[in-house]
């Protein structure tokens, strides 16, 4: 079994999320049976005919809840697998979890029952700032390895034609801040010259 409490924790909620998309999913068609409003011809003509090959605004409202789950959801999910690998404090990685989910559970019931606003667009805002928050911790732990890469020095070795006899080693700097020429001039000996 996974020892990683942070992770089991976004395990559970990923699945409550993901769950909850599924029942978003089966209501949209709920309702589309319901009020005869199918998007492909074949569908209406199995129940009633090409007449109800139609939109509807009830059908319409839950697919866009739907589709903004998706929006949101998914960055949620690769957001916090990353954050759940940085060691967070696993009390704050589990309201981390919490407050998204419940802002997106207030969310759909939000859109799905129509209340009035703007519940929906705070239960919205509530569930971004547990993204933000990862978003900008995961930012900030992974630039300095980053950031390292850049200033470090990087170095390769390539043969290239010389005036003189044969092949000449040259060492290339990749990173200007080093002070050597790249590369060096056909005259000056370089450091793989001498070894």
């Amino acid at each position: 079994m996974l020892q990683n409490e942070v992770l089991l924790c976004f395990a559970f909620y990923s699945t409550v999320l993901i769950v909850k998309m599924f029942v978003v999913a089966i209501i949209t068609g709920q309702v589309r049976l319901r009020k005869k409003a199918f998007a492909n011809p074949e569908d209406a003509l199995r129940n009633g005919g090409l007449q109800f090959c139609r939109q509807d605004p009830a059908v319409e409202r839950c697919r866009r809840a739907h589709r903004n789950d998706m929006e949101n959801i998914f960055p949620f999910l690769f957001l916090g697998a990353i954050y759940s690998l940085l060691d967070p404090s696993p009390a704050v990685a589990r309201m981390h979890f919490l407050i998204f989910c419940l802002g997106r559970i207030v969310h759909t019931v939000a859109y799905l029952l129509q209340l009035r606003a703007p519940t929906r667009s705070l239960a919205y805002s509530l569930a971004q700032l547990p993204c933000f928050s990862m978003a900008l911790q995961i930012l900030l732990a992974t630039t300095p390895y980053c950031a390292r890469g850049w200033s470090r020095q990087q170095q390769h070795t390539v043969e290239l034609p010389y005036r003189g006899e044969g092949r000449r080693k040259v060492l290339l700097s990749l990173c200007p801040e080093d002070n050597t020429r790249v590369p060096p001039g056909p005259k000056e000996e370089t450091r793989m010259d001498r070894e």
